[in-house]
């Protein structure tokens, strides 16, 4: 594993290393996995290719520091993300983000070599070494190793996509601080603090000439999801439990 200069690691992993034949040879997966990971996760990143079916259960926001992303609100509290269950589950029929999904594989940067290389999270649950889908077979990366590099890579193209959608709206001057409050069913106040979203007004007055550029890069429709999905904060609502007293939370 290339040593990182204490980096914050991603969301979830906690052991991700560089898949390589003498190191990782013997270990594979178990089969599909349940969501403990990511029941503490009250936002999880979003890419603008799933924008379309998020904008139908969760609501969108946007970090505006150097990470330039876009997340999906699963919760209100710190440490808690309303839509998976203590036996793992997600909610049904609810849209499961491709972050999710891709777990517990990763694309993480080799400053060595200038590259983004796959990782594993070894320390993940369904990695181990009788798990039925092996990395390698006869010291070569199997279809199912394979994959997960074709899912990471076409992941990573979405996720440059991303940046460069909210970087044109920080550019814009569009994305401005946000705070959701809502009042549980027993009364109590929740706030979450610690996003942005696409101020309406300044959206409605951006140049004919921006809207014509936004329009062929498919931008206008990103922005139209994003105030779609506002009314999703109902939803949040209603899930979430009414056990804690009043607090003030920050998007992760």
């Amino acid at each position: 594993m290339t040593e990182q200069k204490e980096q914050v690691l991603p969301l979830f992993y906690k052991n991700p290393q560089a898949i390589t034949f003498e190191q990782h040879g013997n270990l594979g997966l178990t089969g599909r996995q349940n969501y403990l990971f990511a029941q503490k996760a009250n936002s999880i990143p979003l890419v603008t290719s799933e924008y379309a079916v998020a904008a139908k259960h969760y609501p969108i926001v946007f970090i505006k520091d150097e990470v330039k992303t876009s997340l999906v609100i699963t919760g209100f509290r710190d440490g808690e993300n309303v839509f998976v269950n203590d036996n793992g589950e997600w909610a049904k029929d609810q849209y499961i983000p491709g972050y999710v999904n891709r777990y517990p594989f990763i694309f993480l940067e080799d400053e060595a070599n200038d590259q983004l290389v796959l990782c594993m999270d070894v320390d993940a649950e369904i990695v181990n070494s009788t798990g039925e889908n092996p990395l390698f077979k006869d010291s070569k990366p199997t279809e199912f190793a394979e994959n997960a590099l074709k899912t990471c890579t076409e992941y990573q193209s979405y996720l440059n996509a991303t940046r460069e959608f909210v970087t044109a709206l920080i550019d814009q001057d569009l994305l401005v601080e946000n705070q959701a409050e809502l009042t549980a069913p027993d009364g109590k106040a929740l706030r979450l603090t610690g996003f942005c979203v696409i101020d309406e007004t300044k959206f409605k007055e951006l140049s004919d000439e921006t809207i014509l550029d936004w329009h062929k890069k498919g931008w206008l429709y990103l922005a139209y999801a994003h105030f779609v999905s506002m009314s999703n904060w109902a939803k949040i609502a209603q899930l979430t439990q009414s056990d804690a007293p009043v607090s003030t939370e920050t998007v992760h």
